[in-house]
């Protein structure tokens, strides 16, 4: 009867541990840095309100390329156990827009500028793994899917008219559909998902010979063309799973189980020991 009731008491308090919703955190989960000082990522206008941007490793390339990153996981597992830290990964982003003209918002600055907007109708990227990863029990081969993500509308380009950097960012806070999948880690739990990737060293170079006049846009048209080099990081909330490692709620329930085991071999002693 005691093993019954400590049975069942095992049992509800996993039970209990797995129906407890956790509070819901915006996690950075993961980020990456450029390796080299080339500019990885270009901006291409299309016509009067079209573009596209793209990574790149070259200079001239006006089709989305791969690209060499510094990849890491953030949570503390990775972290504390210096998995997937600065690791080489190949980057792949691609998006494009069609008739959106880049808006305009007065600052209140001294000489006046403008912020400068520009929406991109789709977008997609990829971080694929170039070496094994092994996370708890199980390896990764290389070539893994680190992290990839899928936008279906309204990312935004932003930054000031004339500045050397700017920003291209979503978030489903908005409404906005941005879907992560990765071999490493499970979304399914996450609510909202978002990321921010920082163009830098923004050069849009234009005349003979060229001069570099940051971001810029005409008059009802898309951005100018320029290149840069991006950094960013990826959030959710609240932080995904990680694949191959048991959440808390289940080293839990199998501590209790173990419990429960050694409860059983030690009764069973006695009672051989009692009739003996």
């Amino acid at each position: 009867m005691m093993f019954k009731k400590l049975a069942l008491t095992a049992v509800a308090v996993g039970g209990l541990a797995a129906a407890t919703p956790s509070y819901a955190v915006v996690t950075t989960f993961a980020d990456f840095s450029a390796t080299t000082q080339v500019r990885n990522i270009r901006w291409q206008k299309v016509g009067s309100k079209n573009g596209m941007i793209y990574s790149t490793s070259t200079g001239s390339a006006n089709t989305p390329g791969n690209v060499n990153v510094k990849f890491s996981f953030l949570q503390p597992y990775f972290t504390n156990n210096n998995i997937a830290q600065s690791v080489t990964a190949v980057f792949l982003l691609s998006g494009t827009t069609t008739n959106d003209a880049a808006s305009k918002t007065p600052l209140p600055t001294v000489p006046p500028t403008n912020y400068l907007t520009q929406s991109i109708d789709s977008l997609t990227f990829s971080f694929k793994s170039t070496a094994p990863i092994t996370v708890g029990n199980v390896t990764y081969a290389a070539g893994s899917n680190l992290l990839s993500g899928t936008v279906v509308a309204n990312s935004t380009i932003g930054g000031t008219d004339g500045g050397f950097s700017a920003g291209l960012t979503n978030s489903t806070a908005g409404g906005n559909t941005v879907t992560y999948t990765s071999d490493f880690l499970d979304f399914s739990n996450t609510v909202n998902r978002s990321f921010s990737i920082s163009l830098d060293a923004l050069l849009a170079a234009v005349g003979s010979p060229p001069v570099n006049k940051g971001l810029n846009a005409g008059n009802g048209q898309s951005l100018s063309s320029f290149r840069a080099t991006a950094t960013g990081s990826f959030s959710s909330d609240p932080a995904p799973i990680i694949n191959a490692v048991p959440e808390p709620a289940v080293w839990g329930m199998m501590i209790a189980g173990f419990g429960v085991v050694g409860f059983q071999s030690r009764r069973r002693r006695s009672i051989k020991s009692v009739t003996a």
